[in-house]
């Protein structure tokens, strides 16, 4: 079954994830990466449950963006069809960010969702609230890469070698982006609720006023976004 049409965004969300068979060796390599770096944080981390899913969590948040590309930076191709449709901008851009949204959580629920089976039941909220917020910081970084790819786009394409030296730089560029991007948003979402929190110590509402904040951003990101594919102009911004 396809997607809610959700004003077109689930159109184009169901589009990129009926190709995710084309993309196997990315996920692959994510998967591989995990692995890799998440056994010896286990091994230091002594057998600490919460502390080697927090690991596997943080890899996948902070790496799955570079892997997971079900948006506009896989359809350099399509983006002057893209521009021909009559979907609004910001419908298309919550749709291209979703699918990988999408892709990113389903890889965090499988190798890190297990914690929640293993964890003392005092302590089932602050991962259920984990897990809740992780699709909102995903979505973040997603939006600063689409952004930055729409801004100057590319040819993702290593199959005649390497990347070069700009290509480098740039991937460390946007790395260090989104991790301004993300300590940004989350001090903005934080600051409402700590507010709250010194004022009433009640923090319960002040939690639900940071998430909501941080849904806020994320939906001004994605219209952001939305805003910047409408500057481009295939004719001129694409290099072949």
């Amino acid at each position: 079954p396809m997607l809610p049409r959700l004003g077109g965004a689930g159109v184009h969300a169901w589009r990129q994830l009926s190709s995710l068979s084309r993309r196997r060796r990315s996920y692959l390599m994510l998967v591989v990466m995990t692995v890799f770096a998440g056994v010896p944080g286990a091994v230091s981390a002594e057998g600490d449950p919460e502390i080697t899913a927090g690991i596997v969590l943080g890899i996948l948040t902070f790496a799955g963006p570079l892997y997971v590309q079900c948006d506009f930076r896989s359809d350099y191709d399509c983006l002057a069809y893209l521009r021909s449709l009559p979907t609004r901008p910001a419908a298309l851009a919550a749709g291209q960010i979703l699918a990988s949204v999408l892709v990113i959580s389903a890889f965090q629920l499988v190798f890190g969702g297990w914690i929640l089976f293993v964890v003392e039941a005092a302590r089932l909220p602050l991962w259920g609230l984990v897990f809740a917020t992780l699709p909102l910081v995903v979505a973040l970084e997603l939006c600063v890469e689409n952004g930055a790819f729409l801004l100057y786009p590319y040819r993702l394409d290593y199959t005649r070698g390497p990347p070069g030296a700009v290509q480098i730089a740039r991937m460390y560029a946007l790395m260090l982006g989104k991790l301004v991007a993300v300590l940004l948003g989350l001090a903005l979402a934080a600051a409402p609720g700590a507010i709250l929190w010194m004022q009433w110590r009640a923090m319960s509402a002040a939690i639900a006023v940071s998430w909501v904040v941080l849904a806020a951003e994320v939906v001004l990101l994605v219209w952001f976004t939305g805003r910047l594919f409408v500057r481009v102009d295939p004719s001129t911004d694409l290099g072949d």
